[in-house]
């Protein structure tokens, strides 16, 4: 059951540009509840977007006010 309070409790797909700069992108979902459904929206992303962006899955403890706080 510790396990279970230590695992985050929203996932968010962070977009990186080729240059290494966080970025925004309107219109794409990027908070999930769960690990699964967040990397595989990162996939489908990756899968659109080719190599002008990489996405990467990140747990984080509490709700943001906003996805977009960078």
């Amino acid at each position: 059951i510790r396990y279970l309070k230590n695992l985050p409790k929203y996932y968010v797909i962070e977009i990186v540009d080729v240059y290494g700069n966080k970025i925004a992108i309107d219109g794409l979902r990027l908070l999930f509840t769960t690990y699964d459904a967040a990397k595989s929206y990162a996939l489908f992303y990756q899968d659109i977007y080719k190599d002008q962006y990489k996405f990467r899955v990140t747990g984080i403890k509490e709700k943001p006010a906003s996805v977009y706080w960078w």
